[in-house]
């Protein structure tokens, strides 16, 4: 298992904690920075190279940011472009990065965790001042499909967490 975090703090505290030895030592810790252009390749890269890890089945784009809850008079340009920096451009990146092991994959699957907010159609159920977060989720679901297009040999699924 291979887990990312923006600081690994914390996720090697939880696994030292919480995994035996033996799997301690097939849990992979890396950092990856959702902001970062480099980051994910990066990790890749080390996955390759240190690991001996050729391929992925499942990535799961998880990282988020959940930060700006402002209505549309409220919301500012910074809080648009630091959301969609996130929650978009994010995920682009980790898919640009995994999509060479997710082909070496019998079953890739790309999983993107969303949001109902995202969600235009759900727009008039579920009302909430969510400018910047909604419409970077928007973005990062049209993202998902657009890769889905692309890639019919990838899974490629965004899902709501609740």
């Amino acid at each position: 298992m291979i887990a990312c975090a923006r600081s690994t703090d914390s996720l090697s505290s939880w696994r030292d904690k919480n995994l035996d030895a033996t799997l301690q030592q097939r849990f992979i810790i890396a950092k990856i920075d959702s902001i970062s252009d480099t980051d994910a390749r990066n990790v890749c890269d080390r996955l390759r190279q240190v690991h001996n890890i050729t391929k992925l089945d499942l990535v799961i784009a998880n990282a988020g940011d959940a930060s700006s809850f402002k209505t549309a008079l409220e919301t500012s340009t910074s809080d648009m472009l630091t959301l969609y920096q996130i929650n978009t451009l994010g995920p682009l990146r980790l898919f640009q990065a995994t999509l060479p092991l997710l082909q070496a994959s019998n079953s890739p699957k790309f999983i993107l965790i969303s949001s109902s907010l995202g969600s235009i159609g759900l727009m008039d159920h579920e009302v909430s001042p969510a400018l910047a977060y909604g419409c970077s989720k928007v973005a990062a679901n049209f993202l998902i499909r657009e890769i889905h297009c692309e890639h019919p040999d990838l899974i490629s699924i965004a899902v709501h967490p609740g």
